[in-house]
Order: C-alpha cells, then sequence, then structure tokens
C-alpha cells in the first residue's frame, strides 16, 4: 500500500490526521515505508522496543445482566465457600 493510501484510511476512519507533527502541529513527510517483517524486526530490536505480538489475555465472560442478579446468578457467598474447600 502507497504511504499517501494508508494516511487517508487512518483519517478517514478515526479521523486522526497521522503527518501533523505531535509536538510543533506542522506536517511531516513519509521518509520510508518498512513491508519487511525481519527488516522490521532489526529496527524495532535496534530501539529496545518489542518484537514479538504480546500474548492474548483470555476471554472473559459478558457483565452479568441486572436479571442475573435479581435471579441469584451471581452468589458471592457461595463462591467463597467453594474456594475454601
Amino acid at each position: 500500500m502507497v504511504p499517501r493510501q494508508v494516511e487517508g484510511d487512518v483519517e478517514r476512519v478515526w479521523k486522526l490526521d497521522v503527518l501533523k507533527c505531535p509536538r510543533c502541529k506542522g506536517r511531516m513527510r513519509v521518509i520510508a515505508a518498512l513491508s519487511d517483517s525481519a527488516v522490521v524486526a532489526k529496527v524495532l530490536s535496534h530501539l529496545d522496543l518489542p518484537t514479538m505480538l504480546p500474548q492474548p489475555a483470555p476471554a472473559r465472560a459478558p457483565p452479568l445482566s441486572e436479571q442475573d442478579l435479581d435471579q441469584g446468578a451471581f452468589n458471592l457467598d457461595a463462591e467463597m465457600d467453594q474456594r475454601a474447600l
């Protein structure tokens, strides 16, 4: 993908101007676009940044609804008793 296309996509989706300098608010230029994963890993390693993706956290249950709470689906005392065993 051409950097200009990426810039336009990011701006359109997240309403974020990726070429606006966070310090001076001026325009920045794209001087390189890295697409080779080995080169990206080498650059990140040189900058002491992680080169591997973090492990995803396990999924959690959806929050309980008011109805679940009213019907006793969540009983903290019973859970505490089970943990004590």
